[in-house]
């Protein structure tokens, strides 16, 4: 009895340790301070410090949670079929990148990328394992989430009272210390407005007291800085998002929630083109690209031709790809564009047909048991953490075939922690 009183105490002090971790984690990713309005600058600077979070955050799961031995075995012993798929995508991302025709193996970009792939992909290995074992209170890290969101709205909101117009629309004068801000790259601020919209509906659906109040004041304020700033692919995510509810609470009532997300976005709509109109003579320039598209090239903001850039540098090695990163070393590429906008087409570009396609083959056998899991939860036993990870996943997979969910690492970080919310099993249900 004593052992067992022991090592539940030791549990739980892990339990609030991990947890603790992850949404500390969570929230600095989530403010995504950086180098303002340079994408390859952000990008690098986030990179670098979520990779060492994610392999801090593996290294005190082995010194205080679990050996890497006793994991690993029984990660085999349970999915064998997963590991060796996983080794096998493995050594082909690390063959394109040492065989690839366009850098040599010691450019700091493409070790960079590397580094992140491989990192993000041992740190979602650990987490997996710590979620299920210490059965983190993942309810903390989808707090952490919206609390960092609104942190980044409160901020734009404050750029937004002095307005600094521009011919790409209305943009917000940041407050900005050394060339750095929070969440710096305006161009990313919308796929994490809509991961915590994603995030709250569950609770705005079935939870209860003033929390719903609270949560559909900073859904609404997050809606309308989506809006304004053009967001999209966020706006199609999150209405996707929502859709796939239905699978598990009932279509009736999703189809009722979609109606309202569409009822409010043409409201902000018009009030925002109220205010542009009067302001500046015009709506901002994304959504002008929306409703007046002219051709496919202006609608999708030019990004069919880098796609079909992609594709034309594919035809060098189809098979392994042209190695992590390579699209910015194109020699036609787009200076603006250092990613595919397209995250099926980014991994065609950087691993090829077979790592892109043993990627995948992990992704679907990872959703298929998720999704067979949540199912069993159907009706009034949906778990509320559960459904706001699935809607996360699924909105911003939506959205990164235009964007680069699964390429900036703010989004694939919240990916993972989304993805990694399905294994765990509470008590908090659905009415």
């Amino acid at each position: 009895m004593e052992e067992k009183a022991t090592a539940r105490r030791e549990s739980a002090w892990q339990r609030e340790f991990f947890t603790a971790i992850l949404a500390a984690m969570v929230f600095v990713v989530g403010l995504a301070v950086g180098p303002m309005n340079n994408d390859l600058r952000h990008w690098y600077a986030l990179s670098r410090y979520t990779f060492w979070m994610e392999m801090g955050f593996v290294l005190l799961y082995f010194l205080f949670g679990r050996s890497p031995w006793a994991m690993l075995s029984e990660y085999w012993r349970k999915s064998r079929r997963v590991v060796v798929v996983s080794l096998l995508w493995v050594a082909t991302v690390l063959l394109s990148y040492l065989s690839s025709d366009y850098y040599s193996p010691g450019n700091i970009l493409a070790v960079m990328r590397v580094e992140e792939t491989l990192g993000h992909f041992l740190f979602f290995v650990v987490l997996l394992d710590a979620v299920s074992r210490y059965r983190i209170d993942t309810r903390w890290l989808i707090g952490a989430l919206i609390l960092s969101a609104f942190l980044v709205w409160v901020y734009f909101f404050v750029g937004l009272v002095k307005v600094n117009f521009s011919s790409s629309g209305w943009l917000p004068e940041l407050p900005i210390v050394d060339g750095w801000a929070i969440n710096g790259n305006i161009r990313r601020v919308g796929y994490e407005m809509e991961a915590a919209v994603l995030a709250t509906i569950p609770f705005l659906l079935f939870g209860r007291g003033r929390t719903r109040i609270v949560l559909g004041l900073v859904t609404l304020a997050m809606l309308w800085l989506m809006f304004w700033l053009g967001g999209r692919a966020s706006m199609l995510g999150v209405l996707v998002g929502i859709l796939s509810m239905g699978f598990f609470v009932g279509w009736k009532r999703t189809l009722v929630v979609a109606g309202i997300y569409l009822l409010l976005f043409a409201s902000i709509g018009f009030v925002n083109q109220k205010i542009s109109r009067k302001a500046t003579g015009h709506l901002p320039a994304k959504i002008q690209q929306s409703l007046k598209p002219h051709s496919v090239h202006r609608f999708t903001s030019g990004r069919d031709d880098v796609w079909r850039l992609v594709f034309r540098e594919l035809k060098k090695s189809p098979l392994i790809g042209n190695g992590p990163q390579s699209y910015y070393f194109y020699p036609k590429r787009r200076k603006e564009a250092i990613h595919a906008h397209n995250f099926l087409i980014q991994f065609l570009g950087e691993w090829g047909i077979v790592g892109a396609g043993l990627f995948l083959y992990l992704i679907y056998l990872a959703l298929k048991r998720w999704f067979e899991n949540l199912k069993k939860e159907v009706g009034e036993s949906v778990l509320l953490d559960h459904l706001a990870g699935w809607m996360i996943v699924v909105g911003l997979t939506v959205s990164g075939f235009f964007g680069g969910i699964y390429f900036f690492t703010q989004t694939v970080f919240l990916v993972l922690i989304s993805l990694s919310i399905f294994q765990l099993r509470k008590m908090t249900k659905t009415r």
